[in-house]
């Protein structure tokens, strides 16, 4: 009677190694990407480590079939299966793939041990069709369904989520900074659903996407600015730092995924949009900057005296002049005032303790 695994074959493919002559496979089988294609000729015996135990396995056409791999099973004395093993002949991957038959269990047995043996170059492996399959399957769902809002999504949607992925929506202005064919929007964004479609149904999912588009939205109405060299964005009417993000990050995302966990940042958020709702555009210039500058009040008044004493070297309402001899230390200047002349350190301990330094570094922050 048959077990299941006997009515099952394997494949086992050769690793692709360099200097040799090699082939793409292209996937056909599961297998990916280059695989070798001269011939590979391992040995039919080895040792291995079976629950903690050296034990000898051994593939041989007959006792192998009858007995198993473990020669310690087969019903012979060890001189007669040194004698054995010493006639086995090398099992041979030609063209670099080696097909077992339902039947070959004991091959497909031994070519796992070996290929698992402890501290061994493993210079092949398994292909497991059904896996595979499986898996693939299951990414082509994933991507069906993010192309799927692509396709269904409505246009706001759509345009909405590509701005967050930082897609460019609109025209350069030298060519009328018009929105872009919704089709050439929908277009760039596929690529984004193709590429890692777990990733973009998630992102369409994700509360933070939409405060991603509204702090872009207010990039391109000119509410912030995006200042590189700091790599953060800014209140446009006064240059006040709204948040800076850590290198090689964005300042938009790291804003936008803070936003709920971050008071000062929620405030911000808030005038922000408050500003780019429908009145914003009847709102003068005096009334814009009024606002940012309540809200830049209230944020100063939250803020610890390490970040306070940051923001203020940011914006250089706390200068720092060279000494004028090797021995002095750089000086701290505030309002033309020397404040400090040692390290940073000092600078935060005098901050600390002056209750009047803290108000004026406030309320030039706000008004800078």
């Amino acid at each position: 009677m048959q077990t299941a695994e006997l009515n099952k074959g394997a494949i086992f493919v050769v690793k692709e190694r360099p200097n040799r002559t090699s082939t793409t496979l292209g996937g056909k089988y599961g297998a990916k990407g280059n695989v070798n294609t001269t011939q590979l000729g391992i040995k039919a015996y080895a040792t291995i480590v079976k629950d903690g135990v050296y034990k000898q396995i051994a593939y041989d056409p007959i006792l192998s079939s009858r007995f198993g791999i473990y020669t310690e099973n087969w019903e012979m004395s060890n001189d007669e299966i040194d004698k054995r093993l010493s006639n086995l002949k090398k099992i041979v991957f030609n063209g670099g793939i080696m097909w077992t038959r339902p039947e070959e269990k004991a091959l497909r047995d031994y070519l796992r041990e070996y290929m698992n043996r402890p501290n061994a170059t493993q210079s092949f492996y398994e292909v497991n069709p059904a896996k595979t399959a499986e898996e693939e399957m299951a990414r082509d769902m994933l991507e069906t369904k993010a192309k799927q809002l692509v396709y269904s999504g409505s246009e706001h949607d759509v345009v909405n989520y590509a701005m967050a992925l930082g897609i460019k929506t609109n025209e350069d202005p030298q060519l009328g900074g018009h929105r872009r064919p919704f089709k050439s929007i929908q277009w760039d964004l596929l690529k984004f659903a193709e590429e890692d479609p777990e990733g973009f149904l998630n992102g369409w999912q994700d509360p933070a996407t939409e405060k991603q588009v509204q702090v872009r939205k207010a990039l391109q109405k000119g509410v912030i600015t995006y200042d590189q060299t700091r790599n953060s964005i800014n209140w446009r009417s006064n240059g006040n730092i709204i948040a800076t993000a850590p290198a090689g990050a964005s300042p938009v995302e790291h804003f936008a995924a803070n936003v709920d966990h971050d008071e000062q940042y929620f405030k911000s958020y808030q005038a922000m949009v408050g500003m780019m709702e429908e009145e914003s555009p009847n709102m003068t210039i005096e009334e814009a900057r009024d606002s940012i500058q309540d809200m830049g009040a209230d944020i100063a008044d939250d803020m610890s005296i390490g970040t306070l004493v940051e923001f203020a070297l940011n914006q250089e309402v706390i200068e720092t002049r060279a000494p004028k001899n090797k021995k002095g230390g750089v000086g701290y200047f505030v309002d033309g005032e020397k404040v400090c002349h040692l390290s940073k350190k000092d600078l935060l301990a005098m901050v600390e303790v002056d209750g009047d330094l803290q108000d004026k570094l406030r309320k030039l922050i706000v008004v800078n």
